[in-house]
């Protein structure tokens, strides 16, 4: 069973970032694994939204998102930043489902007006945010949105 949890060690963090890494079309973005490690190390320290999904001591998925305020609206938003997992079938659909309640959770927490998701460029058929429309988003092309 996939526990949810916060990163507690570098680790845990290099783990998440390879998880990123490995599953990033490199011709079409440039990602240096050693800047995205000291990025995101620097976002656990501040005590930003990251959670991981850990089954058996391994991570198999985790997200990253930000409090934003948007410069055309009175709505300050939850944006998800990142989401990586190398699952594939229900365990995706579960792993989705698990990380993006817990967003939706501090999103509400944290007194926003609403969440974000957007699909990646490579995901043709908005797979991932027509799971989130599944799961009670409401999605317009490769953006989902949960009103809170």
């Amino acid at each position: 069973m996939a526990i949810i949890e916060k990163p507690r060690t570098s680790d845990d963090v290099y783990n998440c970032v390879k998880l990123y890494y490995d599953n990033v079309d490199h011709k079409f973005f440039q990602v240096d694994l050693n800047e995205c490690v000291r990025n995101l190390i620097a976002s656990v320290r501040a005590n930003k939204f990251v959670r991981l999904l850990r089954e058996d001591d391994k991570i198999i998925a985790w997200i990253y998102a930000n409090k934003i305020k948007l410069q055309y609206s009175k709505a300050v938003v939850f944006q998800q930043m990142i989401y990586a997992s190398d699952q594939t079938g229900i365990k995706a659909y579960r792993c989705i489902e698990k990380l993006h309640f817990e967003l939706v959770e501090e999103a509400s927490r944290q007194e926003c007006n609403m969440v974000l998701a957007g699909s990646n460029p490579f995901d043709e058929r908005l797979t991932y945010v027509r799971i989130l429309e599944k799961l009670g988003w409401k999605r317009e092309g490769f953006m989902a949105k949960f009103p809170l």
